[in-house]
């Protein structure tokens, strides 16, 4: 008798059709959307700062003075102490999270999912549809960063298509190494059901 599968597993498989999801909606943006850089507003002295950090983030080195001035625009920017939790896996979120300072541990259930640094990003996924479960995320030390709810993710996605394909290219490579951790949990969890039939079959 096969086994139901675990929370995790159930989870990761859930995420792979999320990223598969969102990974189609992009990359179709990319194509249909023409670049807005001449229709944005110019650059203000105050968010010079900003730009040079968001300019060394991988996902937007590259865009020019305008685009990035329009993403630190619909930005909110947090900052959280050591300790401090930014998301909890029992609470739904819809936000994208970009970290510009600091250490953050990603865990699921108790057990370490990913470390996130400057330069890192995450809950591209939970901005389709309903409001997701997610991993928790907490400061291993003090952090600062920037977020962007549904509505300013996509607007900022429309205005910086080239945001989009940069994106696009992100979560495809993503993609592939949740689907090839999904091959393993799949191989263990037919193991593990396999090595069970003995098992039932004396009771």
């Amino acid at each position: 008798m096969h086994q139901p599968l675990s929370q995790p597993l159930a989870q990761l498989k859930h995420e792979t059709l999320l990223r598969e999801a969102v990974l189609a909606r992009t990359a179709r943006l990319a194509r249909e959307t023409r670049s807005a850089d001449a229709c944005l507003p110019r650059t203000s002295r105050a968010l010079k700062p900003i730009l040079r950090v968001l300019a060394s983030i991988p996902l937007f080195s590259g865009l020019s003075k305008r685009e990035l001035a329009f993403v630190a625009r619909q930005a909110d920017r947090f900052n959280f102490s050591e300790g401090e939790t930014l998301t909890s896996e029992h609470r739904p979120a819809a936000e994208f999270v970009m970290l510009t300072k600091g250490v953050l541990e990603s865990t699921l259930e108790g057990a370490r999912v990913r470390i996130l640094g400057p330069g890192d990003h995450f809950g591209e996924l939970t901005l389709f549809g309903r409001p997701m479960k997610v991993p928790t995320v907490t400061a291993l030390t003090d952090v600062e960063g920037m977020v962007l709810g549904r509505n300013q993710f996509w607007d900022t996605m429309y205005a910086v298509p080239s945001l989009a394909s940069r994106l696009t290219t992100m979560m495809a490579e993503d993609l592939r190494t949740t689907q090839q951790r999904l091959i393993r949990l799949d191989a263990e969890d037919a193991k593990v059901n396999e090595l069970s039939i003995p098992e039932i079959v004396q009771v």
